[in-house]
């Protein structure tokens, strides 16, 4: 009222009146009004221009919050380590500690002391010591910060692979004080660690497919199996296809590429490694042709073996020959005259033409008994077993009992006895120290052998009548123990 009682003043000053002056009055306040507007819109313009500084200001605090929470939530997971000191954790010790043991405690440790993985290579590689630690030193340095890689070379360098755990599941014995859920339970680890490193689902697929490829490896002999682990078959189809590949690449029946159980007779075919010695070679056409004389015309298979009158074998290689051991040879030809011989073999020389054989009897050259054996005393480990030293014999044989089952080995070998049998052994690595020989040597392994090692006609062993004796180890006769006694 205030208002337009002002403007009623002003206009009548201005000598206005009447209409004049309400339409004055109606002007200004119409001019006033939108005074009025104008400001109120220029205030709410600023306020929206604070409003969104103030939104702004907001954003940017809560982004340094989120910003330092996360960093302290980073140093938390992290940990407060020093990269300088040592995790109090012991060493490990060559000889003593298993590697895959080793490093599942390790990442244990590592990961209840929130460790960031980057540094676990670094911190492992302050707790190796002698093998484990050249291993890491002959790393690349980009790949020896690496804790995967590193942890990789450390478990083949130990041999904890795919074949290592399936060799220890296979060994697996209990130890001493052990009780059978102890024993279980390592063994199952083994078989856990070996589907693992197999890199196969936890499947009863995957599981059952793991079977059948390592079923299919133990019957294939040493050439296919090499030839299939070399290419990595992910399953059993891709495996069978690449030993299909390598039969029909080399035209070869199926069974002389698999290992088979011999029982009774050994089959031409197979090679197995022998504990006695092995039988000679087959002679070719033309010496068997220049041997027997009027035969060399003829058809091969019209000459038969003269001992057991059967056609599959001439009378060299008669086993009835080998199981009697020795026999009478009488040579028709320019020398015509009978020669005993003693032996499991009978050798064709170039002046015999035709060849009989008489009743097998024992010449007196076998029937003398031998003075002494040549059997020692020897070292086996920190064990003191007997020696013998078989010139009968073409590998080493060792009692079973006496091997530690960290020394076999993931193979099998046939030999074949000295009354033609065959036994299929297993293999290990062992070390011994005889008067005859002294290192490391492959050793069929046998349950009962007549002696606890047995050397044969290997590398580096010494004669019979030629024994080192040394102050570690002495030759003990069974004349000098008969002495003794």
């Amino acid at each position: 009222m205030e208002s337009l009682k002002e403007l009623r003043q002003y206009g009548e000053s201005l000598g206005l009146a009447n209409e004049d002056l309400i339409r004055f009055i109606e002007s200004q306040q119409a001019k006033q009004r939108d005074d009025r507007r104008f400001e109120r819109e220029r205030e709410k313009e600023e306020w929206e221009v604070e409003k969104v500084r103030l939104e702004h200001e907001l954003e940017l605090k809560r982004l340094d919050n989120t910003r330092l929470f996360e960093t302290e939530k980073h140093r938390e997971e992290k940990g407060n380590v020093n990269p300088s000191k040592v995790p109090k954790l012991p060493p490990f010790e060559e000889g003593t500690d298993d590697m895959d043991a080793y490093l599942r405690r390790y990442e244990r440790y590592a990961i209840s002391q929130k460790w960031d993985k980057s540094i676990w290579a670094t911190h492992l590689s302050a707790l190796l010591k002698g093998n484990a630690l050249n291993v890491y030193a002959l790393m690349p340095s980009d790949q020896a910060l690496d804790y995967d890689a590193l942890k990789t070379c450390l478990l083949k360098r130990y041999n904890m692979t795919e074949d290592g755990f399936k060799q220890k599941f296979r060994s697996c014995r209990p130890e001493f004080g052990e009780t059978f859920q102890q024993f279980s339970v390592r063994l199952g680890s083994y078989f856990s660690r070996w589907i693992d490193m197999s890199n196969v689902l936890k499947t009863f697929d995957g599981l059952y497919d793991l079977m059948l490829r390592d079923q299919f490896l133990h019957i294939c002999n040493n050439e296919v199996m090499l030839f299939l682990k070399e290419r990595v078959p992910k399953s059993i189809d891709d495996m069978t296809r690449y030993a299909d590949q390598f039969k029909e690449a080399r035209r070869v029946n199926i069974v002389s590429l698999t290992n088979q159980t011999q029982k009774g007779k050994s089959q031409p075919s197979q090679k197995p490694n022998n504990a006695r010695n092995q039988e000679p070679p087959k002679q070719s056409d033309r010496d068997r042709n220049r041997h027997t004389g009027g035969y060399g015309g003829g058809n091969r298979f019209d000459r038969k073996c003269f001992k057991c009158n059967k056609s599959d074998h001439l009378i060299s290689n008669c086993p009835l020959l080998k199981k009697n051991k020795v026999g009478n040879v009488q040579n028709s030809g320019s020398r015509g005259k009978e020669t005993p011989i003693c032996g499991n073999v009978i050798t064709l020389t170039d002046s015999i033409i035709t060849t009989q054989v008489s009743n097998l009897t024992i010449p007196e050259q076998c029937e003398k008994k031998p003075i002494k054996m040549p059997v020692a005393k020897g070292k086996l480990g920190n064990r003191v077993v007997t020696v013998l030293r078989d010139t009968g014999c073409n590998g080493v044989v060792i009692k079973k009992s006496l091997v530690s089952i960290d020394c076999f080995l993931d193979d099998y070998q046939t030999c074949v006895l000295a009354d033609g049998s065959s036994v299929k052994v297993p293999i290990a690595i062992i070390t011994i120290d005889s008067p005859y020989y002294q290192g490391e040597v492959k050793a069929w392994c046998m349950e009962q052998p007549l002696y606890d090692v047995i050397i044969g006609n290997i590398d580096g062993a010494r004669e019979p009548y030629d024994p080192d004796i040394s102050p570690s180890v002495s030759v003990v006769t069974r004349q000098q123990a008969k002495k003794e006694r």
